[in-house]
């Protein structure tokens, strides 16, 4: 389905469609030069499914890059009694793994590294800096759309996630290009 950009691809001259479609719904063809995603894959349970469709659905050439979040370490992803309330809160959140997990999904289903580059958690801890401002400026509109009680957990998990990400995952943008053949 086409969705409608906010005009600044036509603005620079660039001819491309925008789609909202779940990604097992995609017909297997090679059909986007480009695949982008950004924070997105987290919520995959299947990841090596969406990277096995994404190369089919690359034309040759093409490139697959995204944003996300990843532990540092494995033992990071046993759950705590912070995760159990964000799980009983707001269900599962992330599926979230270690970078060398999602390197060897990425390898397995025909793509080859290009390059990663990360993006300083000072500045994703900014972003939830104006989320927490934004939520608390305009609460009366939350509130009464879900709730006291889950604007209160909003605001403690966006808190709780500013602390969390200072020292436990990276945030990283990973480029890959489909191999040849």
């Amino acid at each position: 389905m086409g969705v409608p950009d906010d005009g600044r691809a036509a603005r620079h001259g660039v001819d491309v469609t925008f789609e909202v479609v779940h990604w097992k719904n995609l017909p297997e063809v090679e059909t986007y030069d480009a695949i982008y995603s950004d924070e997105v894959i987290v919520h995959f349970f299947d990841l090596g499914g969406f990277f096995a469709r994404c190369w089919k659905l690359l034309r040759a050439n093409g490139v697959m890059a995204h944003k996300e979040l990843h532990w540092r370490h494995a033992s990071y992803g046993d759950v705590t009694p912070l995760g159990n309330h964000i799980q009983k809160v707001f269900g599962f959140t992330g599926n979230y793994i270690p970078l060398h997990k999602e390197l060897r999904l990425l390898e397995e289903n025909g793509f080859r590294l290009e390059g990663i580059f990360e993006i300083p958690m000072a500045d994703y801890q900014k972003t939830i800096d104006m989320w927490l401002k934004n939520v608390f400026g305009h609460r009366v509109r939350p509130k009464a759309l879900a709730g006291e009680q889950f604007y209160k957990d909003y605001r403690a998990y966006l808190k709780a996630a500013r602390r969390f990400m200072a020292s436990e995952v990276y945030l990283l943008d990973i480029v890959t290009s489909r191999k040849m053949g």
